[in-house]
């Protein structure tokens, strides 16, 4: 699928990377990225996000690159796609809505695909317009309208039923993980893989373990948690949970509905915070996984530092002598605040440099 992206900034407000994941994410949803366009603005414009030019401007690209869908970085409401896909004639979404086709996309387990639903189901929620909900509506909703009522009202009510229904059959999915949680706690530690999305957690957890966990290099490869038991040569054992990654600007109701997955670093003895060392803008995905983190209640658990990637970091700066490479590893970590307190450990997961120092870190923090 052929497709537009549109970025709006605010002041001084820096896009660029942004505007990169995006299409990262459009690649990762299957579509091909024909252009972008982008403005600088004051204000939102109330009626389509950005100026009535600038949507002339869209038009005019999409109709001559024959894009078919048009992709927002900015958060809209449902007042706007509407009036922007009346305007343009091609279907308009948001990357909140993007991402949740992605997990859509992604979610193999039951329970993965319960959170998907409900978090689709919250993000519709506010964005009814008078034609009814913006995403596909499900069985269900035609043929139930009463005597006198509108079809917003039907609407609405369908959703905050099904919204209900999501919700009662993940909390007994969650008291099920939770009984199974417990038994693992109460006989063997256990450690969690965090990080931003496409950081490498799960080429790490299939370099410890062999899970066969699916590995891609797209955004939200994984998306469901995967456990496994490690055996460590000196006698120890643990178990490594891979969890689904992070990206920036997640709304809460998302972080919210992944909840009971996330809750595994909560649980967790230790953390794995990897970092994707060769990324242009590491110090911001640091700064996302933290603060989400922060929400858990977790950023002060014992955590090490896995800086993964360094292969590609090296082939980037076309590094080949060690001491150069140490220099530009600490150029790269140097400014990183909010993970100067914990231990850090340099690795490339695909090409195995650094697993044994890891392991034995592992071990060293986990049974001292």
């Amino acid at each position: 699928m052929k497709v537009l992206i549109v970025g709006v900034t605010f002041g001084n407000e820096d896009k660029n990377n942004s505007m990169d994941e995006l299409a990262s994410l459009v690649w990762t949803a299957g579509g091909f990225v024909v252009g972008m366009v982008e403005q600088n603005r004051v204000k939102v414009d109330a009626e389509f996000f950005v100026g009535s030019g600038k949507v002339r401007e869209i038009r005019e690209f999409a109709e001559s690159n024959e894009a078919e869908l048009i992709v927002f970085n900015n958060q809209l409401s449902g007042r706007q796609i509407k009036n922007l896909v009346d305007e343009i004639n091609i279907s308009v979404i948001d990357r909140n809505m993007l991402i949740l086709d992605i997990f859509a996309m992604r979610a193999q387990n039951q329970e993965g695909k319960l959170q998907v639903e409900l978090a689709q189901l919250n993000y519709s929620l506010p964005r009814l317009i008078g034609q009814g909900v913006l995403m596909d509506r499900q069985e269900g909703a035609i043929g139930t309208r009463g005597p006198g009522e509108t079809k917003l009202e039907l609407d609405r009510r369908v959703i905050r039923r099904k919204i209900t229904e999501k919700k009662r059959e993940i909390d007994k999915l969650t008291k099920q993980r939770e009984g199974r949680r417990k038994k693992r706690m109460e006989s063997e530690k256990n450690v969690a893989i965090v990080g931003y999305t496409n950081a490498g957690k799960s080429t790490l957890m299939n370099s410890f373990t062999k899970a066969g966990v699916e590995v891609e290099d797209k955004l939200f490869a994984t998306l469901d948690t995967t456990t496994r038991k490690v055996f460590h040569e000196i006698g120890k054992e643990y178990t490594l949970t891979d969890t689904v990654g992070f990206i920036s600007d997640l709304p809460h109701e998302f972080i919210k509905a992944f909840k009971s997955t996330l809750e595994e670093a909560k649980y967790a003895d230790l953390l794995l915070l990897v970092v994707d060392i060769s990324s242009e803008q590491i110090e911001k995905d640091v700064q996302v996984v933290m603060n989400v983190l922060e929400e858990l209640n977790v950023s002060n658990k014992t955590t090490i530092v896995v800086f993964n990637k360094i292969d590609a970091l090296r082939k980037i700066f076309e590094i080949k002598d060690n001491d150069l490479m140490e220099e530009k590893l600490n150029e790269k970590t140097s400014g990183i605040e909010e993970i100067k307190r914990f231990e850090k450990v340099f690795i490339s997961a695909k090409k195995g440099e650094g697993i044994d120092e890891l392991k034995q870190a592992i071990v060293k923090n986990l049974w001292g």
